[in-house]
């Protein structure tokens, strides 16, 4: 493991860490609601993303072990559709906003049955190449990339839409809120597209901004 990987490292382990602690402090501080259940649930999400991305630092062969695709899969699916059902009941809008929400969890899952089965149909984006595990984007990735990134804009127009209605600290949280939320989508498409030079997948450290904001807003 050369320099930049060790740091890497300790940053994704710092920021495991504290995830870790919010999920302890809003188990502590927070009331028990429909929106303490979908944040607690969206950043345990996050939590697993940061403790899969220590594993791959660690171990070359996870992507060979079925059980790892399991977990690995579930925030890579499911952030962006906990993401906005987190934002549909911080804007007040769960109930109004969709009347059948919960059906938007269709893609998602779909998108993740493709991902932990693609050794069987190749259409995520694993491959074989002389016997090692290749990464080459495929329809289903570009399905869930393109699912995320639709459920997080719609997000931040939630947010902005909150924005917009209301004067004084609930005008800044929302407004900081949305442009957070930006963070984890800039940074995955500097990934996916490699618009710089940077091997490292900084999209589930990004996740944490937003995260780490709301934490903060509630001392």
């Amino acid at each position: 493991m050369g320099s930049l990987d060790k740091i890497f490292f300790i940053i994704l382990l710092f920021t495991f860490l504290t995830s870790g602690s919010i999920l302890v402090f809003f188990y502590l501080k927070s009331k028990r609601n429909a929106l303490f259940y979908k944040f607690t649930l969206t950043n345990l999400l996050l939590f697993i993303w940061l403790l899969c991305q220590i594993t791959e630092t660690r171990f070359t062969d996870r992507m060979d072990r079925q059980w790892y695709l399991f977990i690995v899969f579930l925030p890579y699916c499911f952030v962006g559709v906990l993401w906005l059902l987190f934002s549909l009941e911080y804007t007040k809008n769960s109930n109004g906003f969709f009347r059948y929400k919960y059906l938007i969890f269709i893609p998602p899952s779909i998108n993740y049955i493709a991902g932990i089965t693609d050794k069987l149909h190749h259409l995520y984006y694993l491959r074989t190449a002389s016997g090692q595990w290749v990464r080459l984007y495929g329809p289903f990735f570009w399905s869930n990339l393109f699912t995320n990134y639709f459920f997080i804009l719609l997000s931040v127009i939630l947010l902005l839409k909150k924005y917009s209605a209301y004067k004084g600290n609930v005008k800044r949280q929302s407004f900081l809120l949305a442009l957070a939320t930006f963070v984890p989508l800039t940074a995955n498409l500097i990934h996916v597209f490699r618009f710089l030079p940077i091997s490292y997948e900084l999209t589930s450290l990004s996740f944490a901004i937003p995260f780490f904001y709301i934490c903060l807003s509630q001392l």
